[in-house]
């Protein structure tokens, strides 16, 4: 939990939560969740707590791989943007980590509901709240978590920001998706909301 001090900068508090009775009390009153991600495929209640916390909570997590030193505040961050509610919430979420990165770039991997210069309106948006962002193309021909591995490795990313099940859980559970792929096998930190 972060709280202004008596000087007006901001601090933080840490509460460890596994169970997930636990993690909706302690993040009740949370601006944003951090949660470990494993070193190997996650075990079916592993996953779960995960997903518990992105939907029942309702707010934004940051998933770290475990044992990895990560630059967060400070790094590069990529947006994956497919004009969803739910990467929108992740990008509000993220603004002030935004607005420090040394780096921001935006990965939009087409899908039906964008258009073709839907990257170009969010680096617009950005750059209203004083985040300068570059776009970086998709891998064309590739899935969505394909094309973004690939941008992740474009522009040395150090977090990814995205939306989490911007399609059915059913269908990312049956064929796969991107919201899966990072939280079973997320290389780098990834700040998710839904």
């Amino acid at each position: 939990m972060v709280k202004p001090s008596a000087s007006g900068i901001a601090t933080a508090a840490w509460r460890e939560a596994s169970k997930s009775e636990a993690l909706a009390k302690a993040s009740s009153l949370a601006d944003i969740l951090v949660s470990a991600l494993p070193v190997e495929r996650a075990p079916a209640t592993e996953t779960l707590d995960h997903e518990l916390s992105l939907f029942q909570e309702g707010r934004p997590v940051l998933f770290m791989p475990k044992g990895k030193p990560a630059r967060v505040v400070d790094g590069v961050i990529l947006i994956a943007w497919n004009g969803s509610p739910q990467a929108f919430h992740a990008i509000t979420a993220a603004l002030p980590i935004l607005k420090k990165a040394k780096a921001v770039h935006v990965c939009s991997v087409p899908e039906k509901a964008i258009t073709a210069d839907a990257a170009a309106e969010l680096v617009r948006y950005l750059d209203w709240h004083g985040v300068k962002a570059k776009i970086v193309a998709p891998t064309k021909g590739k899935s969505a978590a394909v094309a973004l591995e690939a941008a992740v490795k474009q522009t040395k990313a150090d977090l990814l920001v995205m939306g989490a099940y911007t399609h059915s859980r059913l269908r990312e559970w049956v064929l796969g998706g991107v919201t899966q792929h990072y939280i079973s096998d997320a290389k780098i930190p990834v700040l998710m909301a839904h």
